[in-house]
């Protein structure tokens, strides 16, 4: 009998298991690979907040980011950039494996190379059935358990609950490239239909380049990569293309009688980037906080672990709400209307606004400032055929397209 059991290992999970192994209490990991990190298909870019938040580990950071490029699909840009670094992009497989060992030093137990196939919720207990890389199944059980299984939601219904409703799906490459020296953010229905695709320069010479879309992402980055953008830039080279399905929705319910949903698994992931380490920390965080009352309390009731859902919601909620709005317009809008918004972006207005507003990890005081300005609207209204469009202004003056 194990008092908490997480399943899977990667970086929610570790970063779960060692606040409760701090905090006294009997933890076990099953991880389906044999390695904590193995494979990684994620860009790997994680906020300053994070850092400073969650005191993560320093080691595996490649490089700082202060500014990034955004491209329309005509090629009209605007440069965002800080004084100081606003992120940093880590080697996810050397991050998510120093916080393993972080877990191992506090006392977690690992079981690698075996999956959890079925969990059933028990008055006293849950029972999980797993089985190891030779077949061999057997018995184990957990006082209360953490589903941290990233988008594998093979689990979801054997506790009645829904798999994520949206997903994003991406497809990304680390290559040689010349002259990426910072982020850069591309749009248009070429190469990302309803999204956008991205380059993120390394050390030593090489990128990280990838995109997501809707479906068929893996075509869409091949004609990318092969695209006037990196004329000259790509020098010739064989690439391996990883692919990723991405949750943009979260689960209506991520609790259970004796269990908690985090991260990818429960859909914590931001609709307008994608990005799901943060919300995968902060949701590990507060899912072993509201274990640990559990325990103090000795409170295993369904309405304590409905708590955890009230309070990511509390966090999160809303810049999942308005993330999910953008997601929704970036999906239909035009190239010609995108190209606008670029241009919008130029004036020192908006500009201003980004300075103030802009945040890596908080996204929602950007995007509803900017809305709040009639001419936004006037942009993105401008390539609606045979509409003609009338805003007011808060001077109460009308301007005609």
């Amino acid at each position: 009998m194990h008092d908490v059991v997480i399943i899977g290992g990667g970086l929610s999970g570790c970063f779960s298991a060692i606040q409760l192994a701090r905090a006294g209490l009997k933890v076990l990991v099953i991880e389906e690979h044999q390695r904590t990190g193995d494979p990684r298909y994620c860009t790997g870019i994680i906020g300053k907040e994070a850092f400073d938040r969650f005191d993560l580990p320093l080691s595996p950071i490649q490089k700082s980011y202060s500014s990034a490029i955004f491209y329309s699909p005509f090629g009209s840009y605007v440069r965002v950039s800080k004084n100081l670094p606003q992120a940093y992009i880590v080697n996810r497989a050397e991050f998510d494996n120093e916080l393993a060992q972080t877990a191992l030093f506090d006392g977690v137990e690992f079981y690698y190379s075996t999956r959890c196939i079925d969990f059933e919720s028990n008055p006293h207990s849950i029972a999980l059935t797993i089985q190891e890389k030779s077949g061999l199944k057997r018995k184990i059980n957990g006082k209360t358990v953490i589903l941290s299984s990233g988008t594998f939601y093979g689990l979801h219904p054997k506790v009645e609950i829904s798999r994520p409703a949206q997903y994003l799906n991406t497809a990304q490459v680390e290559v040689d490239a010349n002259g990426i020296s910072e982020v850069e953010v591309h749009f248009g229905r070429k190469f990302a239909p309803g999204s956008f695709a991205w380059a993120c320069p390394l050390p030593h010479g090489r990128a990280r380049i990838g995109l997501s879309t809707y479906k068929n992402a893996q075509y869409y980055l091949t004609q990318f990569l092969a695209s006037d953008t990196f004329r000259g830039r790509l020098p010739k080279q064989l690439f391996q293309i990883k692919r990723k399905v991405i949750p943009i929705q979260p689960l209506k319910r991520s609790y259970g009688h004796r269990f908690l949903i985090i991260g990818d698994a429960a859909g914590q992931v931001k609709p307008t980037t994608g990005g799901g380490i943060y919300y995968g920390l902060l949701s590990a965080s507060l899912a072993a906080q509201n274990i640990i009352e559990a325990f103090k309390k000795d409170c295993f009731e369904e309405s304590h672990f409905a708590q955890y859902q009230v309070n990511w919601k509390n966090e999160i909620g809303k810049e999942l709400r308005i993330g999910s709005i953008t997601r929704k317009l970036l999906r239909h809008i035009t190239d010609h209307q995108i190209d606008s918004l670029i241009r919008f972006l130029q004036r020192k207005e908006s500009r201003d606004l980004i300075q103030k507003y802009a945040d890596f990890d908080w996204h929602q005081n950007i995007i509803l400032a900017l809305s709040k300005e009639p001419s936004f609207w006037l942009h993105l209204s401008k390539h609606l055929l045979g509409i003609q469009v009338e805003v007011i202004t808060p001077r109460n003056s009308v301007k005609k397209l």
